[in-house]
């Protein structure tokens, strides 16, 4: 899967707020030939993926964290305590983390 981040999501949903937002941007829509809409809906279905993956690829991370962690606590408290905080911060390291 192609990794997507959270600066790309994010310009997505600002290009989305002008146009379907926004009055000026639906009327330089309307102003478009036929074909070049047609583009733009495709890009637009396509973002839409984009965001999609995003959101589901951050669930299944957090699952991953989720279960590290239960795995974690598991272990006899005197462990807990001495891995402390290493310990979550490893998980989430290998897990993947955030993307700028």
């Amino acid at each position: 899967m192609i990794e997507i981040k959270t600066n790309e999501v994010l310009d997505i949903l600002d290009k989305l707020q002008f146009f379907q937002g926004q009055r000026a941007g639906r009327e330089l829509w309307l102003d478009k030939p036929p074909v070049v809409q047609e583009q733009d809906l495709y890009n637009f279905n396509r973002d839409i993926e984009k965001i999609r993956s995003y959101i589901q690829s951050k669930n299944t991370l957090l699952q991953e964290i989720v279960e590290r962690m239960e795995e974690l606590s598991k272990q006899s408290c005197s462990v807990l305590f001495a891995e402390g905080m290493r310990g979550a911060i490893e998980i989430v390291k290998e897990v993947g983390g955030m993307n700028e």
